[in-house]
């Protein structure tokens, strides 16, 4: 797609579907009860890095081309940027990690 000047497209629909992946995955740690809420954000933690790795290598060729000429966010730092916005700033997740 990067090779035919679709690249805007690769990567906005990188950011929509990852931010709805990530929107879901906070309303199931969210769901968590009691101990088992660090648990589970420390599983679905450990699960976003290794999907991101994947997903870095996948899109390598948009990261090393596009990405900088464009001046947008590198594919890793964008899932950890959107994994803080999207779990650990929703605020039922804030407060209960502040509260651990």
């Amino acid at each position: 797609m990067v090779l035919h000047k679709f690249g805007e497209r690769l990567y906005s629909g990188l950011v929509a579907t990852m931010t709805l992946h990530l929107k879901d995955i906070a309303q199931s740690i969210e769901a968590a009860q009691g101990g088992s809420f660090l648990e589970e954000l420390n599983r679905k933690w450990n699960d976003h890095n290794k999907a991101l790795q994947m997903i870095r290598d996948i899109l390598m060729y948009m990261d090393r081309t596009y990405v900088p000429s464009a001046r947008k966010t590198p594919v890793h730092e964008l899932g950890l940027n959107l994994w803080r916005e999207n779990v650990i700033y929703s605020s039922q997740i804030r407060t209960r990690l502040l509260n651990t």
